[in-house]
């Protein structure tokens, strides 16, 4: 696994990605750059996209970079930026791509679902204008008609691992709605009502 490697406010910061994702690697030690030394201290948390981002000191006085397992079952850090990274790349697209304008939503921030749709291959993604602290704004909800099941709220990072091809539509302002078939995304409509095409949008790879 690759190890990209920079000397920032004279420290060597090391961020490790999977192969092919060195440019977002550097993109992360660029961020650092621009920010004040008192970044890189040891426990720092920096927000970057929808995740965040931790310098973690080593012996050596060297700072390895690590992020939250979100797409795991551990709520360690790890130095394997590689999610990360994905993830931040699939929005970027996803707003450039369909033209709108980026909305704000962190990977902790909840998602209310319909609890048959986490499982289900046929639903819609729907967000509204909300005030509640820690909301997304954002709905899972089942395709098919009939009368709600149970409801629960959910961290967004959990779609990685029930309907990751939605992950990358997360920052689509209020109003947007986003339908999955089959597990592919097959239609996005934008805040004005207009069909966006998902066909140029991003995979989840």
């Amino acid at each position: 696994m690759p190890e990209v490697t920079r000397t920032i406010h004279g420290v060597v910061v090391r961020a490790t990605v999977d192969d092919g994702l060195e440019p977002q690697a550097n993109g992360f030690l660029e961020l650092f750059e621009d920010l004040p030394s008192s970044a890189l201290e040891d426990g720092r948390v920096i927000q970057v996209g929808w995740g965040a981002l931790t310098p973690r000191v080593q012996a050596d006085g060297s700072v390895t970079l690590t992020a939250p397992d979100h797409a795991g079952a551990t709520p360690n850090w790890v130095s394997d930026l590689s999610m990360e990274a994905r993830v931040l790349s699939m929005q970027v697209m996803a707003i450039r791509s369909l033209g709108v304008t980026p909305q704000e939503c962190l990977a902790r921030h909840e998602v209310l679902v319909e609890d048959a749709a986490l499982t289900a291959d046929d639903v819609y993604f729907h967000r509204r204008s909300t005030t509640r602290e820690n909301d997304s704004g954002w709905f899972l909800g089942l395709t098919t008609p009939g009368d709600r099941g149970p409801m629960s709220r959910v961290p967004a990072y959990t779609l990685l691992r029930s309907h990751p091809a939605l992950v990358a539509y997360l920052m689509l302002p209020d109003e947007s709605l986003v339908l999955l078939r089959g597990g592919a995304v097959v239609g996005v409509r934008g805040p004005d009502a207009s069909d966006l095409s998902p066909a140029d949008g991003p995979t989840h790879g």
